[in-house]
This record gives structure tokens, C-alpha cells and sequence, in this order.
């Protein structure tokens, strides 16, 4: 049975421990406000690799899970540290099967926009795909279904609402930066994924 979001909001901490569920103290970047349909929703993994992947959510939470606190820097915004668990890239690019020449990752939102990273950062430990924080179901307003948790990383990375994985060849550099975000379409709303 599909897993239904929960209906609490963002808390926020400013000292690095795991932000209480129940915190009073609220803060949201968000204006991306869609409800995701989770009983048609797959996450599209394609690009270079061997097998092509459509994956549900159900099916998501069947391969082995990780867990990992990180700490989300989102600067002006909010500084929090939180527990996350979901499904390792590693693991779901091995099963798609990386191809010769494989180099970025591409990751887009259902809101449209897009974080672009290196595979060797992409295939690290603490980058993966979260569907929990603090052992609770995703809320909305944090990524539900899928969050990218990118460690060591500012906010604006941790890209929400994760619909496709792309995996391309070698087209950017990354010599002044972790990751490229940007918007798909100029008929797109500006999202609160940009804003983290």
C-alpha cells in the first residue's frame, strides 16, 4: 500500500542535533504546492546506461536502505541537522548499469528544475535519494516522494520532488562548483527548490 504523506510542517534548529518533529518553530521556502498522484508516480532513471529504469515508489523502498545525518546549510534561510533515510545512487545506477562514457548526473524535480553533478560526487555514500527524515514519511513541503540529500553540500543542492535521473557524458566543468541548478522551460513557476 502507497504511503501517504504526512501533514507536518519544516522545523528548524540552529545548533546541529536532529530537529524535533514537534518543534514550534517554522520556516518554508516553498511555492511548489502540486500534490504528487504516489499510486502513478515512478522515478525514470535513463541517460547513458545499459537498462533503463522505471521505478515506483513501492519499489523505490524495496531495495536496501540508508540512513545518514546531514546537515542542510541553506544560508539567510535555515541550518539544520536531521536524519534521512532512502535508497543509495550507487545502487540504483549499478542496477540501470552504467555505460561507457557515463560522466554527470542530471536530476530533475516535478516542479522542473534541475540539479547537475559529477558521477564520482554522485556515487559517494552521503548523496542519495531520501523518502524519510527522522524515520518519518517525506512531507510534502520536503520533497515527498524523493528529496536528493547531497552531504557537505548547501541546500540548494538537495534537490526536492525528484521525478528522473539522467546520466550524460562529460559536458560542464565543475571546477568552480559542486552543482548547476537551473530551470527547465520558461513557462515553469519559479519553485521553492531554488531557494532550498
Amino acid at each position: 500500500t502507497a504511503t501517504e504523506p504526512p501533514s507536518t510542517t519544516d522545523s528548524i534548529t540552529t545548533t546541529p542535533t536532529l530537529t524535533p518533529d514537534n518543534s514550534a518553530s517554522t520556516t518554508t521556502t516553498t511555492t511548489f504546492n502540486e500534490d504528487i498522484d504516489i499510486d502513478s508516480y515512478n522515478l525514470f532513471i535513463d541517460g547513458i546506461v545499459n537498462s533503463p529504469l522505471s521505478l515506483s515508489y513501492e519499489q523505490l523502498q524495496s531495495f536496501p536502505t540508508i540512513t545518514r545525518d546531514a546537515e542542510i546549510i541553506c544560508p539567510g534561510v535555515k541550518d539544520e541537522t536531521d536524519s534521512w533515510t532512502g535508497v543509495s545512487l550507487s545502487t540504483l545506477l549499478k542496477e540501470a548499469g552504467l555505460a561507457t562514457g557515463a560522466s554527470e548526473v542530471v536530476f530533475t524535480g516535478e516542479d522542473g528544475y534541475f540539479v547537475q553533478l559529477p558521477l564520482e560526487t554522485v556515487l559517494e555514500s552521503d548523496v542519495f535519494l531520501a523518502y524519510k527524515m527522522n524515520g518519518q514519511t517525506l512531507s510534502q513541503d520536503r520533497g515527498y516522494p524523493l528529496r536528493l540529500v547531497v552531504g557537505m553540500s548547501q541546500g540548494a543542492d538537495w534537490l526536492r520532488w525528484v521525478t528522473k535521473i539522467e546520466v550524460k557524458p562529460a559536458l560542464v566543468s565543475f571546477e568552480n562548483s559542486s552543482a548547476i541548478i537551473q530551470r527547465l522551460g520558461s513557462n515553469i513557476p519559479i519553485s521553492g527548490n531554488k531557494l532550498c
